[in-house]
């Protein structure tokens, strides 16, 4: 690949660089950058002797472990399309995506041995899966002497789950050229010498953060699961300089009793989004963290670098900014470019509200087999983000409401159709409309507006565990609220935007 370095060029390079220097922490457990290079190395090599390689699919299914990076790598440098799989989702969800982005090969964690049956029931690409406890043993096994090949800046890097306004999970794609830029940017962003604090799964944004720190030669800091009193303890132990945490973790974090008293000197960036982070959330992480809170917007398909509030911006000599200026996203980071466009696709006045579009070198190549899908995405060179959202005089950014109606909880999205479909196939259920109400945990938190059928018998904690077996603990409502008739308008389509304006009121 000629031009910028890949990914995994600059990470190699940082290999290079600082050898010995710890790149992976979990527990007392910890890996160098030599060890990451050559056990990644070695499981390339496995599953290229596996036949394994350009063209091929293979997910990751597992909790934060010491190896979800290493099998992460060694997908990328066996030519193969890495896919991660988020563990809290139902077993049903992940077989499903597994069938639909055709699935290889799945490295699971031992947890997930007994689910392996379903999810190649459901998906019969699947022909192999490997336990990631034992993928260096497995890798060893294999024939060593197979070469590894620099990938294409074309060849289909990795592809992410979404949903869809349908409830039809969607693959975000990224190539091997958008993946270096999205490494690039973030080595770009980092401190020297960063330690970073993985919070949150390394099948979402933690893990592509993790391949931008490891591209920096620095030092990633694993949570198991997170723990408030687990997250403070490894700030002041490994001096951390940079985290990602969505508004629930945040929190938790600054609400913990140990907060106050915890070494945080260390903390450079603490990056916060996924979701709306409380104007009072904000000042009270700032006073107990430092001017250090960093507030990012993207999405999925435009990852984190479409707008950035720096910590300069919530102060004016000492003091908050106005609250408005405190509920902005912030201004167009330097490798962006945004508009707020109407329903023409010409750019609205300033302060007038509209759909936030972006270009950059991070955005999405396209969904996944889904060419329509990806053309209704794009006008003028910009990629629609399908949210409204106001710029101001100054340039910043603030994000109102959203065109796809998309809850975004504790930094994940839950896609309402997806849960009002299962809703949909109980007896009790005449009909549903799923919406986010603020909350001061999870930042929003999922909400199922029903009407029921009559004569049919209601038990909300029965259609609580059928929900939660079906969608997983994500996705399902955390309140089930039963109203008479549900609003909709002269064509029949439920409003929610007044169930919204109802139930955040009552």
């Amino acid at each position: 690949m000629t031009g910028s370095p890949t990914a995994l060029q600059r990470i190699a390079d940082a290999a290079d660089r600082h050898p010995e220097r710890a790149c992976l922490i979990v527990g007392d457990d910890l890996l160098t950058h030599a060890d990451v290079d050559r056990l990644s190395a070695l499981v390339g090599r496995g599953l290229v002797a596996s036949g394994i390689g350009r063209g091929s699919r293979v997910a990751v299914l597992s909790p934060n472990h010491l190896l979800v990076m290493v099998a992460t790598l060694g997908i990328l440098r066996s030519g193969a399309t890495w896919i991660p799989l988020n563990p809290r989702d139902s077993i049903a969800t992940i077989a499903e995506l597994c069938a639909r982005f055709d699935v290889n090969v799945v490295i699971h964690h031992s947890d997930f041995t007994d689910a392996v049956t379903e999810i190649r029931m459901a998906a019969p690409t699947v022909t192999e899966t490997i336990v990631l406890d034992g993928l260096v043993q497995w890798a060893a096994s294999c024939d060593r002497s197979s070469v590894l090949t620099e990938p294409l800046p074309d060849d289909l890097a990795a592809v992410f789950a979404t949903g869809g306004t349908t409830g039809t999970p969607k693959g975000v794609c990224y190539t091997h050229r958008t993946l270096s830029a999205i490494v690039g940017n973030y080595v770009e962003m980092l401190d020297p010498d960063p330690a970073f604090l993985a919070a949150g799964p390394l099948t979402h944004v933690s893990g592509r953060a993790t391949l931008g720190v490891m591209a920096a030669g620095g030092t990633t800091v694993v949570l198991q699961r997170f723990e408030a009193s687990a997250a403070l303890a490894a700030i002041e132990q490994h001096r951390v300089t940079t985290t990602v945490l969505p508004t629930t973790m945040l929190n938790r974090l600054v609400a913990h009793p140990a907060a106050g008293t915890t070494d945080t000197s260390s903390l450079r960036r603490v990056w916060v989004g996924a979701s709306p982070v409380p104007i009072e959330l904000l000042k009270r992480a700032i006073a107990i963290l430092g001017p250090v809170v960093t507030q990012n917007y993207g999405q999925t398909e435009a990852p984190m670098y479409v707008t950035s509030m720096q910590p300069d911006d919530y102060l004016i000599d000492g003091r908050f900014v106005a609250d408005e200026r405190m509920a902005s996203c912030g201004r167009a980071t330097r490798f962006s470019r945004i508009r707020v466009i109407d329903d023409d696709g010409a750019d609205v006045t300033t302060g007038e509200i509209g759909e936030i579009v972006v270009r950059g070198n991070f955005v999405m190549d396209g969904y996944l087999d889904d060419e329509a899908g990806t053309l209704a995405t794009r006008i003028d060179g910009y990629h629609r983000t399908g949210d409204l959202g106001k710029l101001d005089p100054d340039g910043y950014l603030t994000v109102v409401g959203r065109l796809r109606q998309v809850v975004i909880t504790g930094g994940f999205n839950v896609y309402p159709a997806e849960v009002e479909g299962v809703l949909a196939e109980r007896p009790e259920v005449y009909e549903s409309a799923v919406i986010g109400l603020p909350d001061p945990e999870w930042g929003e938190r999922v909400v199922a507006v029903i009407e029921l059928n009559e004569g049919i018998d209601y038990d909300p904690d029965d259609l609580q565990r059928y929900l939660r077996a079906r969608l997983g603990g994500v996705k399902t409502p955390k309140q089930l609220l039963v109203v008479d008739t549900l609003p909709r308008n002269a064509n029949g389509k439920i409003l929610k935007r007044l169930l919204v304006e109802q139930f955040t009121e009552s």
